[in-house]
């Protein structure tokens, strides 16, 4: 199969995408003889492409909610977290590294974050979680299960 552009500037480098059925490659390789199928497309092609009709690509880093976990320990709590978060709609990420607090707030900045989850070893063992928006710079403490409707009512509905 091809899939080929109707543009006509796009000459002679107007196929997008390509593949289909390549008996005995995997022989070929060394491997089983079996059947198998594939596709080749270029990335720059489909950008250049994207670039002709006026498609316009948000390259801004950019998330909903940061996840510091303030020690290693408590990284699979705020990992738990940042997957709720995530199944409610929200983009939100987390440091798995154990990085400083400091470095954590930074890419916290660099991704412009609406809201940064705080916890450390007391809101685990409480099961509570701390919160900080960083457009109000208000900071609160709640318990998890007040997590996601807190999000909706600072950040705004799912964004699903």
């Amino acid at each position: 199969f091809e899939v080929v552009s109707t543009d006509p500037n796009a000459g002679a480098q107007s196929t997008l995408f390509a593949g289909g059925r390549y008996n005995h490659l995997v022989e070929y390789y060394g491997g089983p003889d079996i059947s198998a199928i594939g596709f080749g497309m270029g990335i720059e092609r489909l950008l250049v492409y994207a670039e002709m009709s006026g498609i316009k690509f948000d390259t801004k880093d950019s998330i909903d909610i940061y996840g510091m976990p303030l020690g290693e320990e408590t990284l699979p709590y705020v990992f738990e977290l940042v997957q709720t978060l995530r199944e409610a709609g929200f983009k939100a990420d987390l440091d798995y590294e154990n990085k400083s607090m400091r470095a954590q707030f930074k890419l916290a900045e660099r991704f412009n974050s609406k809201v940064v989850i705080l916890c450390g070893e007391d809101e685990v063992k409480e099961n509570k979680v701390t919160l900080k928006n960083q457009e109000t710079k208000e900071q609160i403490t709640i318990d998890m299960d007040e997590l996601v409707d807190k999000m909706k009512e600072w950040i705004g509905e799912e964004n699903e």
